[in-house]
């Protein structure tokens, strides 16, 4: 049913022969770790730690800010990846922003927010009529960030070598790419879209996406991006259409001014102990 708090969003990752998931719940704030387990040939879990997130923000002049949503519905978490070699959990909190959460010992530690999203401290009413939130924009007291539209959501790691590598984000509400670096502060380096090409269309709306460094074949030879594309175009009749597009790494990396990082060789996803 629509209104279940089932689980909504899910990472993977191992830490030497154990296997582990982050998984978020649907209209709640809440992240818990779990350890997979074989339970007789069926896979099992066991919770290993439990994260509540903030629903709620203490603005600057003092003032509670609580992001907009449906009545009874709590700023959820949908995009999520694990850093495989730091072990460091990304999480984008829709109307919240990008928060950064390390994974000591299988036990969340303290979440520090990265990057908020631009609607950040907006006043807010909600129109029962259509059923919606209506943003104050006129009122916007400028403390969110610069870089992630609402919703912010998937999110997806770049490992390069010695910890070098990048964080994206996906800003879905302008159809945009955020890209922060992995180490250090996570400073944002850019953003990026996924245009119209000649034999497909871009990317819009994407609820997720996935990285991949290694080469793929002749069409990928340096890696890949997989992106969500929340409008594919043209639509089947009157359903809207969605799918998945596929993406030269290089490509993105060499269109930034200062291009990215294209590492092939010290990273591989299928040895991630």
């Amino acid at each position: 049913m629509d209104d279940q708090r089932t689980s909504y969003g899910l990472s993977a990752f191992t830490n030497d022969d154990d296997a582990y998931v982050v998984v978020s719940q649907r209209e709640e704030t809440r992240l818990r770790l779990l350890q997979l387990e074989d339970r007789d040939g069926l896979v099992g879990y066991k919770t290993e730690d439990t994260l509540d997130l903030p629903s709620t923000f203490t603005l600057p002049d003092g003032t509670d800010w609580t992001p907009c949503a449906d009545p009874g519905e709590n700023p959820q978490v949908e995009g999520m990846a694990v850093d495989q070699e730091e072990h460091v959990l990304y999480a984008a909190q829709e109307t919240v922003g990008l928060w950064r959460i390390e994974l000591d010992e299988e036990e969340f530690e303290d979440p520090e927010l990265i990057d908020r999203v631009r609607e950040y401290g907006t006043p807010w009413t909600y129109d029962t009529a259509e059923e919606e939130c209506v943003l104050d924009t006129e009122n916007d007291p400028g403390l969110g960030g610069d870089h992630l539209n609402a919703d912010a959501e998937g999110v997806t790691v770049y490992h390069a070598e010695d910890g070098a590598g990048y964080v994206l984000a996906s800003s879905q509400s302008d159809d945009t790419f955020a890209v922060y670096e992995r180490d250090g502060d996570n400073d944002y380096l850019g953003s990026f879209a996924v245009t119209d090409g000649p034999a497909t269309d871009g990317v819009q709306h994407s609820d997720g996406s996935t990285v991949v460094n290694v080469p793929l074949g002749r069409n990928f030879p340096k890696g890949m991006l997989i992106t969500h594309d929340g409008e594919a175009t043209p639509a089947d009749g009157d359903r809207e259409g969605t799918n998945f597009k596929f993406t030269r790494w290089d490509a993105i990396a060499n269109a930034f001014p200062e291009p990215l990082t294209v590492d092939t060789d010290s990273f591989d996803p299928r040895d991630t102990n």
